[in-house]
């Protein structure tokens, strides 16, 4: 058995604070420039381009990432820092310029034995995090610093040892990245035909159908068609339930962080064993809608994948359509109010809240069935495809979550 050593953080690496990049050149026009800020970290570790910053000013070059370059947060706005310390790697992207922010760090060795690959897992672990938030100061906003950072302990076997875990490790993150590009591009297939038919009004016999006012922002909508409110088509409309969490529960409760990027994620989901009323089990079809929260709030996913069961918290509303209304049309016309369900968020800036009222007022456009149908028979196999492929991503996140405690201490050999 290969002796493994044991280090503080302080004796592997040192860590780089980021540059304060100028406010005034903060903009939302699209550029190649990213500032890179917390939101930019997965929960549990990784790297993710969520709503980027854009950034038009003078660079200093010392402050350009690089492809391969290893980060970590040490700012976080929620109560229980869901991303503080976790790392993430710089992508190739040959059209982007990474920039180095303040309150991010960027991680450098000290000495040629640590792998940084091999300490990106390392740093991915629970173990890591609780020492990371435990030390933390602050309470709205956490904080944390190089200093307490690299107090942190690991154990690390020969430089080859590692460059194998890492190995083993990347294959799952690479299986899951290809699988995320192939979703990605179904829904985006989804949203262009969307655009297509109920925006620019491009559907199947449009050359036949008469043009009329709204008379509301919607504008010039096709003869025939019509506006309601959500509570005029959806069967429920409420928040989820206060959990009674037990890791051994029955139900799985999702919760917000299990809504990111317009999909569900169960890897942040929880367990309970409250008895959960039959409207608040989520069902094939159901949007749910994040409803209290500071940079959370609006976000929207639909359920297609589920777990029998589920539920969701009373931080996330339920939207149930009812059968006036086809749920991948539904879905489609609910992601794309995300942002003004944002917008109509009210309260302090530690606690924002989207009332009920609001969501049963909000107004859609709703073609006839007919059409509805057809664009869902369009949409129907890349959906069927997709399913899958989240359901994949899932099996293969929990098992590398299961190997990376295993493999970063040793207690999983790996073979020569």
């Amino acid at each position: 058995m290969e002796k493994w050593s044991r280090h503080k953080l302080k004796e592997l690496i040192t860590i780089k604070h980021g540059y304060a990049f100028k406010g005034e050149y903060f903009t939302d026009v699209k550029t190649n420039n990213i500032l890179l800020t917390p939101g930019n970290f997965a929960i549990g570790g990784g790297f993710q381009i969520n709503k980027p910053k854009y950034y038009e000013g003078p660079i200093p070059e010392d402050y350009v990432l690089k492809k391969g370059d290893l980060i970590v947060t040490m700012t976080d706005l929620s109560k229980q820092g869901d991303t503080l310390g976790f790392p993430a790697i710089i992508p190739y992207n040959s059209h982007l310029k990474f920039l180095h922010n303040q309150r991010i760090g960027l991680v450098e060795e000290l000495i040629d034995e640590i792998d940084l690959k091999f300490l990106f897992y390392s740093m991915c672990t629970n173990t890591y995090q609780k020492f990371v938030v435990g030390s933390a100061s602050g309470s709205t906003v956490k904080h944390t610093s190089p200093g307490r950072i690299r107090e942190y302990e690991i154990s690390i076997p020969s430089k080859g040892t590692q460059l194998k875990i890492a190995s083993i490790l990347s294959a799952y993150d690479d299986l899951i990245e290809n699988n995320e590009k192939r979703i990605k591009l179904l829904e985006e297939m989804a949203q262009l035909l969307f655009t297509e038919w109920f925006v620019k009004f491009n559907f199947p016999g449009h050359e036949k159908i008469k043009m009329v006012d709204s008379g509301t922002e919607f504008g010039m909508i096709p003869e025939g068609w019509n506006l309601k409110a959500l509570e005029n088509v959806c069967d429920y409309i409420g928040r989820g339930i206060s959990p009674s969490y037990n890791d051994e529960g029955e139900s799985i409760v999702l919760n917000q962080k299990c809504i990111r990027n317009q999909q569900i994620s169960f890897a942040e989901s929880r367990r309970q064993d409250k008895k959960v009323s039959t409207e608040k089990i989520v069902k094939f079809g159901d949007v749910l809608v994040c409803s209290t929260g500071v940079g959370t709030l609006g976000r929207v996913a639909q359920i297609y994948d589920f777990y029998s069961g589920s539920t969701a918290d009373s931080h996330v509303s339920i939207v149930r359509p009812n059968n006036n209304i086809n749920v991948d049309y539904f879905g489609i016309s609910l992601l794309n109010k995300e942002k003004y369900f944002t917008d109509q968020g009210v309260g302090s800036t530690g606690q924002t809240e989207l009332s009920r009222s609001i969501i049963q007022k909000t107004i859609i456009l709703c073609p006839p069935m007919e059409i509805q149908l057809q664009f869902s028979n369009k949409v129907a196999n890349g959906r069927r495809v997709l399913i899958n492929l989240r359901k994949a991503n899932d099996d293969l996140a929990q098992i590398r979550d299961l190997l990376i405690p295993q493999l970063v201490t040793g207690k999983r050999g790996v073979k020569n």
